[in-house]
């Protein structure tokens, strides 16, 4: 099972653009969203949303956080496992909605790394913690880390036993994430450049 985690609002681009969810975004002839379902369907069958608005025009199973709200990525890290194990898988693989250049193989990938319960990829020497692959028997650890007022994904990710899956592409980097109108411009480029 794979989760897209939109849960958070993009206050950058509600400012300059006035659309408050990122994956709404208007992207290359689309909107963010569908270019990432468009692309992660060619490599799973199972595609949820973790958003807290109702979202229009594009068929996904869309659930809103499982716990309180205002719990950072973690929180739809939760919600991810806890849909993930009612629904009899035993992993769920996570991504960012506003990460659109993951690698064609990156829930094969994941897969074939899963040794450890938690797997996240890194590119460029940095760690993208949405990015990845999580058991559900962490469910019960997460829980209890959230109940505790743990917010922090790499202190929670750093008390497990985990791997790290390194990805690189020559010409971008796979989990660039879109965080500012000027980071929209550059993906616009890559996208009009490797993906059209």
């Amino acid at each position: 099972m794979t989760v897209i985690i939109g849960g958070g609002k993009s206050r950058r681009m509600k400012k300059h653009l006035g659309i408050e969810d990122k994956f709404n975004l208007p992207f290359a002839g689309t909107s963010l969203l569908s270019f990432i379902v468009k692309r992660l369907s060619l490599q799973t069958d199972v595609i949820l949303l973790n958003a807290q608005t109702k979202l229009e025009g594009l068929n996904i199973e869309t659930f809103k956080d499982a716990r309180q709200k205002d719990e950072g990525p973690l929180g739809g890290i939760v919600t991810a496992l806890t849909a993930a194990k009612k629904r009899g898988f035993s992993h769920v693989i996570t991504l960012a909605c506003d990460t659109p250049f993951f690698p064609d193989d990156y829930v094969e990938k994941l897969k074939a790394h899963s040794l450890a319960p938690l797997i996240i990829c890194r590119s460029k020497e940095r760690l993208h913690p949405l990015m990845g692959i999580w058991d559900t028997s962490l469910l019960d650890d997460l829980n209890l880390y959230l109940d505790q007022g743990g917010r922090k994904m790499l202190d929670f990710i750093g008390a497990q036993h985990h791997g790290v899956m390194d990805c690189k592409d020559a010409f971008f980097d796979p989990f660039f994430n879109i965080n500012y109108v000027q980071d929209l411009e550059k993906a616009e480029k890559i996208a009009e450049r490797y993906f059209s």
